[in-house]
């Protein structure tokens, strides 16, 4: 995904150049979290191998590497890269998550790592990482297993299940929520983005554009607590806002690359096109462009896409994505300020809300105005009708 958005970077641009150095400087954060919280098994993979892992360009990953070696955290000799472990006996937190951090190619879940990893460091703990669960069942056993074994409290990412939730309350044991999957628990503490807002933010930003005839694209809203909340905020602002919300690009199905493909095909087949389009993740945004520009739609000439999470592909995507700032790295490190008294003393179960922010790039078209609807509007008006034979 990063190599191809890369290739169609302005090489040589001072964007561009930015962009690879935050890259350089985030995959070289998130590899040395990684390698902290033993995730290699406390070895650094071949540097082919972190590429195909990682999905990121061999030249960016092999900056990365040579900013941990200049750090003295990776030697570098002719057999690659080796870790430098630090000899030290600290309490350990585990980090769960529900699925492969490397395989998150949208980065939210690496970014609330990132953030944890250096916070508890800092407060004197050492992370450790799991997330090859199977079901439920195995995911509480884990646990188990690691509190017997003396680790002293949990960071669940996006899920906690019921069932893990009784057994943490149940045990007295310090734990927190990062993430927007499961917001509506009150059991535990959570640490989430502002949903809400963020979504609120956003429509306020493309009515002053110029547009009114607004499509939100959501996928998983039978199972995302987050995705939930931030669709009932876009049908909440628009209807505030006089107008109609445009529904046909909802879905209750959980993400496959089919999704995009049916809401791209949906979009063709509505009469009078929405202007612009509020995906409610950047995963969904880039697919969808994708799947648009494929049927031949220009972005933003035709229609406005904007995102929400401001992923690190938003900055090369093709456009640049507009997207809602979730501070994902943030909520990593509250997570981490929040465990830290939790463990000294036992605290109430508070919800915590970051702020968001609109950022504008150039998925959105400056004036708002949308190419396909002057064209169907000019068609409707020069419609011949034949005449009677005379």
């Amino acid at each position: 995904m990063i190599a191809r958005l890369l290739s169609g970077g302005v090489q040589g641009s001072s964007e561009y150049r930015d962009y690879q150095d935050a890259l350089v400087k985030r995959n070289a954060s998130l590899i040395l979290a990684l390698l902290r919280c033993e995730y290699f098994g406390g070895h650094l993979p071949q540097l082919d191998e972190l590429v195909t892992m990682l999905r990121v360009p061999k030249a960016v990953l092999t900056s990365s590497l040579e900013s941990l070696t200049r750090g003295k955290f990776l030697e570098h000799d002719e057999e690659g890269y080796h870790f430098i472990p630090v000899t030290e006996d600290l309490p350990r937190i585990a980090f769960f998550c529900n699925q492969s951090l490397v395989s998150n190619h949208y980065g939210v879940i690496q970014d609330y790592l990132i953030g944890a990893e250096e916070s508890f460091r800092e407060f004197g703990y050492r992370m450790i990482i799991r997330d090859d669960f199977t079901s439920v069942g195995s995911k509480l056993n884990i646990a188990k297993r690691l509190w017997d074994e003396g680790v002293h409290g949990f960071v669940f990412s996006g899920f906690a299940e019921p069932r893990i939730r009784q057994w943490v309350l149940e045990s007295r044991i310090p734990a927190i929520v990062v993430g927007n999957a499961t917001l509506y628990q009150q059991d535990l503490a959570r640490v989430c983005a502002d949903n809400v807002g963020g979504v609120q933010q956003m429509l306020r930003y493309l009515v002053s554009q110029g547009h009114t005839e607004i499509a939100c694209y959501a996928v998983g809203l039978e199972n995302y607590h987050g995705i939930q909340e931030r669709a009932r905020s876009f049908e909440f602002g628009i209807e505030e806002m006089g107008m109609t919300p445009i529904r046909d690009l909802m879905f209750r199905e959980v993400h496959s690359p089919d999704v995009a493909r049916k809401a791209s095909e949906i979009f063709l087949k509505i009469p009078i096109r929405p202007t612009a389009i509020l995906c409610l993740s950047d995963r969904e945004a880039f697919e969808l462009m994708n799947e648009l520009r494929a049927s031949g739609i220009e972005i933003p000439r035709q229609v406005s896409i904007v995102g929400f999470e401001n992923s690190m592909n938003a900055h090369i995507s093709d456009p640049p994505l507009t997207s809602v700032e979730i501070f994902a790295v943030e909520m990593g490190r509250v997570a981490a300020s929040f465990m830290k008294n939790e463990i000294q003393m036992r605290q109430i179960p508070v919800s915590m809300v970051l702020p968001a922010k609109v950022i504008v790039r150039q998925s959105i078209h400056p004036k708002g105005i949308a190419i396909a609807n002057l064209i169907a509007e000019r068609a409707k008006k020069t419609t011949k009708i034949p005449l009677p034979e005379m």
